[in-house]
């Protein structure tokens, strides 16, 4: 079964779904995906773990209904991360997910304060849906938070390009050069898709090897939940972008 890491599914919260309706739905959605476990992320709000825990448990119910394990997490804005030694993990465990994509104008400053919170606290963190943020140009700022401890989340429908062709060609960068560990849905009920993580699933096993796929859709989800790092990954490539790494060209 499928571990999905990133969702918006409790509801009235966030950007998710709207009611228990739209939760239900999103959880009957996910069930004929094969998914078997899923982390609850919210973005982050004042008091938001008292409200996990209520919202949680209006849910359990129907998830179990749907073969479904429910897991409280959130993700944070990074500035929410800066200097804090209490954060709502994944799981219950070691690993934080974080958004770096409202910092385009300020990425300096964001990537200073996560990597020196990175190498103060022994949480480890998760970067969502990097594909939004970075691209072919950005390699010294992808290198200097993967060296600084940081481990890189995909969204599936930016992998299929389901939120167009820029994204879609980030997403695959990222994951040709090894910035890329989990993928999941990041899903939310207006772009609700059914099958999406069997999808990209196997277009991921076709572009790039069954070894792949199998790290980023089972190993690493797998690992997470037992609080251990994540593989990483080199996909297999074809010729022409191996002997452009050779000589440093990234493409």
């Amino acid at each position: 079964m499928k571990i999905d890491i990133h969702t918006h599914i409790i509801p009235e919260v966030d950007d998710g779904a709207l009611n228990m309706e739209q939760a239900e739905e999103m959880l009957k959605v996910s069930a004929g995906d094969g998914v078997g476990t899923i982390i609850l992320t919210p973005h982050y709000s004042k008091n938001l773990h008292d409200i996990i825990q209520q919202k949680a448990k209006e849910l359990e119910e129907m998830a179990s209904a749907n073969g479904i394990k429910l897991l409280s997490g959130c993700e944070y804005d990074y500035t929410q991360v800066v200097n804090q030694d209490d954060l709502i993990t994944l799981g219950n465990n070691k690993f934080v997910l974080v958004d770096l994509y409202s910092t385009a104008a300020h990425r300096q400053l964001a990537f200073e304060r996560v990597i020196n919170n990175l190498t103060k606290t022994g949480f480890m963190f998760i970067l969502a849906h990097p594909e939004r943020s970075f691209s072919r140009n950005d390699r010294k700022d992808l290198q200097t938070l993967r060296e600084a401890g940081m481990y890189f989340q995909l969204s599936a429908a930016c992998l299929l390009g389901e939120h167009g062709s820029t994204e879609q060609r980030n997403a695959h960068f990222l994951l040709r050069h090894g910035f890329g560990h989990y993928v999941a849905t990041d899903v939310h009920y207006y772009r609700l898709q059914p099958k999406l993580l069997t999808r990209c699933e196997e277009m991921v096993t076709e572009k790039y090897g069954e070894k792949t796929a199998h790290i980023l859709f089972y190993e690493n989800p797998e690992r997470l939940l037992r609080g251990e790092p994540p593989l990483d990954i080199r996909p297999r490539r074809n010729i022409i972008v191996h002997m452009c790494s050779m000589f440093g060209v990234w493409v």
